[in-house]
């Protein structure tokens, strides 16, 4: 509940998260890491979430073996799963035009995209993010060694994937009245003024 708090949460996961060596990085991420700060006051909840993706890993290039492989077949896996979401949905320019009760969209009622986030914990996880009532930024990192050029080029390409993903934030129905009435004190004050 205080800074201090979140902070403490936040070593505590730093310090599960796998990592191991593989032929290409001493300290290879061996898993994605989401962080979701949850926000709440009498009138309304929000929730700030924080992924670091492990990245998109070739077997022929990290030479994962055994236990590594297998950790490496799931974080490509759950990318391709993430990729296929966003394409998804940039397709369509975002999530599925009909409104719920908030005046939000309806991530799902698109014609049939919500079932790609059925596909893997990670898109799960990420769902209210890319086709629900949010925000959402992406980073991606690139390399600028020469081995490196597909999966930069991938990573770029999924970037400009989110970019085309356009979600439809909402106030909440008690904020959003609020703003309408104090909109219409402010008309009164400035018809009174005429």
């Amino acid at each position: 509940s205080t800074y201090e708090e979140a902070l403490r949460l936040v070593t505590v996961g730093a310090r599960a998260r796998t990592t191991a060596a593989t032929a290409l990085n001493d300290r290879s991420s061996r898993s994605h890491a989401v962080f979701t700060l949850r926000i709440e006051r009498a009138s309304s909840s929000n929730s700030l979430t924080l992924v670091d993706l492990a990245g998109r890993e070739q077997e022929r290039h990290t030479q994962c073996r055994t236990e590594r492989f297998k950790e490496l077949t799931l974080i490509n896996r759950s990318l391709f799963h993430l990729a296929r979401c966003v394409r998804a949905l940039a397709e369509k320019g975002g999530p599925g035009s009909e409104k719920g009760a908030n005046g939000a969209a309806v991530p799902g009622r698109d014609g049939g995209a919500w079932h790609h986030f059925r596909n893997s914990k990670l898109t799960m996880v990420l769902g209210h993010a890319l086709a629900g009532n949010s925000h959402t930024a992406v980073i991606g990192t690139i390399s600028p060694a020469r081995g490196a050029y597909e999966d930069s080029l991938a990573t770029l390409r999924f970037v400009e994937s989110v970019k085309q993903v356009r979600t439809r934030p909402a106030l909440p129905c008690s904020r959003r009245e609020d703003v309408v009435h104090e909109l219409q004190d402010e008309v009164r004050r400035l018809q009174a003024r005429l």
